[in-house]
Order: structure tokens, then C-alpha cells, then sequence
């Protein structure tokens, strides 16, 4: 159900479950929804617990990667 609804709203990017718990232990989130920064080497830049405005993503995006917004694809 929540793949055919993220295909709905067309949602690209892509979605994981974590049935076990493995992993909301791992970025300690007690609640959902939670949006995990992680930057090109794989590292854990920012977990933010709860909901994100349009607004509040492009600039948590914006700081977290100032060579992706900027325009920039390096590193």
C-alpha cells in the first residue's frame, strides 16, 4: 500500500522499511516521520525527527550540501 501510494503522489526517490527496528535504532528515532542526511561517503550528517516543510528541507539540504545546491556536483 504505501509503495503504490508514494507511486500516486510521485515520489522518486527511494523508500525503505525497517521492519526489525534495525535501523531507527541505529539514527535513534522514536517517531515517525524522520528524514536522515547522509552525504556521499556515507555518513550520517543530520537525523531530523519529525516533519519538514518544503521550506525547511530546501535549507537543511542547502546546509548540509552547499556544493549540490550551489549549483556544483563536486564533493
Amino acid at each position: 500500500d504505501a509503495e503504490a501510494f508514494a507511486q500516486e503522489l510521485g515520489v522518486t526517490y527511494e523508500q525503505f522499511t525497517d521492519p526489525s527496528g534495525e535501523l531507527s535504532d541505529a539514527f535513534e528515532v522514536t517517531g515517525l516521520p524522520a528524514t536522515a542526511f547522509i552525504d556521499a561517503d556515507g555518513n550520517v550528517v543530520e537525523v531530523h525527527a519529525g516533519a519538514l516543510t518544503a521550506d525547511e528541507l530546501r535549507d537543511a539540504i542547502a546546509e548540509h550540501f552547499p556544493d549540490v545546491t550551489n549549483g556544483s556536483t563536486n564533493p
